[in-house]
């Protein structure tokens, strides 16, 4: 038996991802503006992390879709 998907958990990994990239945004939008290069250096990694996050949720999407 495969075990797909609820309507529900499609939603929440949906909603997951949009919140992702608006994180992403923010933080991009707070480096460009940061002065202290310590701080910009923990954005940048935190901006990887959210790359991770969301390459991880578009996957998801698409094993949920391909079944």
């Amino acid at each position: 038996m495969i075990n797909r998907p609820t309507h529900t958990e499609t939603l929440t990994t949906q909603n997951s991802l949009k919140l992702a990239e608006r994180l992403q945004t923010y933080l991009f939008t707070w480096s460009a503006s940061e002065k202290n290069k310590d701080t910009v250096h923990l954005i940048e990694m935190a901006i990887d992390t959210t790359n991770k996050i969301i390459d991880n949720l578009i996957k998801s999407t698409e094993v949920n879709d391909e079944q």
